[in-house]
């Protein structure tokens, strides 16, 4: 174990080694967030691919250490110091519930039956290096537990509360990271919507930095569904650099993160589907040939990427002789389990109160979202094709979450009962990702409309004086 047992020792894992690994990515003007998550994705998997291949603990630890130091090489060409005001005053307003979010994990302990008995278990389990086919619940992915076990390798094995508030900067990170919707400089009406949406969607809750996997889940898939829809609004063509990043980088990263979804819980594995396949879809669909062609050299890459991050860890599982295929402990979903779901309808009856629960407890996000992708797709038409996309995206999460039920061999009451809210919920960041971006859109649209009004009677104002001169030239007597 590395020395120290305290919240500054635990800095060095939670926002010191993202961020130097982070600041490898090309381009001065790559938000904060990003970078942040793009090194912890990397720690993480950096951990996972070490403990399954047998590498000692201390070497894999050395490993994370040794991928920053290349950051810190690299990232002197690409960080330099902003001088953007708007993310001054965002952090401000983002303080105070980012401080309440803190304190609310640093005082609850670890809870709840998944918190305990698997994330946590899996987490001690690393921190002792056990063999992967030896740890709690083997065959649920490690991604969380890595960043937990990073952490208390640092702040000490008894500060798991530090090691939670991973969980707290997940969430900070991706309502930051909604500003890559915009590019530089920033619109000053984002500093308005991005702490608001921030407040709405970044719970204080402590289940959701209890040791759960889900608002963690969640956001990492915010960030790839977050760079997908700006690649989608933004006319910058194919290949055009930007100051936060080129097109082909963005997806680059968003099949990154969809799929490390698969790497944090089972269910991930999935909704990173969804995200890849929607998002491949609306890239393509109504582009004409020579931007499809373009669109296609960087897509195919990417999809390359997403496939061997989804396929990584049903291989880790399958080579430590488990079965991939059995996806839950037990026997609650095999492949024959999904292949009967559409002849078990009848469970619709049931199933359908708790959609009701989920529509009235989003109702008025939900209402909002459908106002302003409507107002945001007439009158600006660049959001047609991200707005199309969140939808579908939604959509599809909430087909495939009506799936779940109806494919799973659990009692159907009690799995209900005990997952519905915590599956539908991992959608929410598309309502985050829809109300920043139509909301902001439309605000700068009616700036631009009332400055180029006011303009205009500016011109006819200095018009209608030139028209009438009350004092008139005296006439110029003829020459003699």
């Amino acid at each position: 174990m590395f020395p120290g047992s305290s919240i500054p020792s635990a800095l060095l894992t939670l926002v010191g080694i993202p961020l130097l690994i982070g600041s490898a990515l090309p381009g001065p003007g790559r938000n904060l967030g990003t970078r942040w998550w793009f090194g912890t994705i990397i720690a993480g998997l950096t951990v996972i691919v070490g403990h399954a291949a047998g590498a000692p603990r201390a070497m894999t630890l050395a490993a994370v250490i040794a991928v920053a130091a290349v950051g810190i090489v690299r990232g002197r060409r690409w960080v330099a110091p902003s001088r953007d005001w708007t993310a001054a005053v965002t952090v401000l307003l983002l303080l105070a519930p980012a401080l309440a979010q803190c304190l609310s994990t640093l005082i609850q302990p670890v809870a709840g039956y998944d918190g305990i008995v698997i994330w946590y278990s899996k987490t001690k389990a690393l921190f002792a290096w056990q063999p992967m086919a030896a740890l709690p619940f083997a065959r649920y992915p490690n991604m969380g537990p890595a960043q937990w076990f990073l952490n208390l390798a640092w702040a000490g094995e008894g500060q798991e509360h530090v090691g939670r508030l991973v969980f707290v900067l997940a969430s900070l990170a991706w309502i930051w990271a909604l500003r890559e919707l915009w590019p530089a400089p920033m619109p000053w009406s984002s500093v308005v919507v991005v702490p608001i949406v921030g407040l709405v969607f970044m719970d204080v809750d402590p289940e959701h930095t209890s040791g759960y996997q889900d608002a963690f889940l969640m956001a990492t898939a915010a960030m790839a569904c977050t760079l997908i829809t700006k690649v989608l609004t933004r006319d910058s063509g194919a290949g055009g650099a930007s100051t936060s990043g080129s097109p082909r980088q963005d997806i680059t990263l968003a099949a990154l993160f969809a799929g490390s979804l698969g790497l944090i819980k089972q269910e991930g594995l999935f909704l990173g589907l969804i995200l890849v396949s929607v998002g491949a879809l609306s890239l393509l669909g109504g582009a004409d040939r020579d931007r499809r062609r373009a669109l296609t050299g960087f897509l195919w890459p990417a999809l390359a990427l997403y496939a061997a991050l989804a396929l990584l860890w049903p291989l880790l599982v399958s080579l430590h002789g488990m079965n991939p295929l059995n996806i839950q402990h037990g026997d609650t979903f095999t492949v024959g389990s999904v292949l009967q779901a559409f002849g078990q309808f009848w469970r619709w009856p049931l199933i359908a109160p708790y959609f009701a629960a989920y529509v009235r407890d989003i109702g008025p996000a939900l209402t909002a979202a459908g106002i302003l992708s409507l107002a945001g797709a007439w009158l600006a038409p660049h959001l047609r094709r991200g707005v199309q996309f969140l939808w579908g995206v939604l959509v599809v999460h909430l087909a495939f979450v009506f799936l779940v039920f109806l494919s799973t061999r659990a009692d159907l009451g009690w799995h209900l009962e005990s997952a519905f809210a915590r599956l539908a919920g991992q959608n929410r960041f598309v309502l985050a990702v829809l109300l920043s971006l139509t909301a902001v859109s439309l605000i700068e649209l009616a700036l631009a409309r009332t400055r180029r009004l006011g303009a205009t009677a500016r011109r006819r104002a200095v018009a209608r004086e030139g028209a009438y001169d009350p004092e008139p030239a005296s006439e110029v007597p003829p020459r003699a």
